[in-house]
């Protein structure tokens, strides 16, 4: 394999762990603010693809966006 698409696809691991550790500390950010069930039902947030955003419904709603990332992110490497 080339040297240059070997390093790519190690930052893009790189990457995925970043991204998965934020994911991690967003979600107890959901579990310490009481969000967990601001957005009720699943995969749209009270029937909207985008909600109305308040306090809870951020964080709830940005921790489905980071999870679905690093989902499509882990499958495509």
């Amino acid at each position: 394999a080339d040297r240059a698409a070997v390093a790519r696809l190690g930052r893009a691991f790189l990457a995925l762990a970043g991204l998965t550790y934020a994911l991690i500390v967003l979600g107890a950010l959901v579990r310490a603010h009481g969000a967990g069930l601001s957005c009720p039902d699943w995969p749209l947030c009270f029937g909207e693809v985008i909600p109305q955003l308040d306090f809870k419904v951020a964080f709830e709603f940005g921790h489905r966006v980071v999870a679905g990332s690093v989902a499509i992110l882990f499958a495509g490497l």
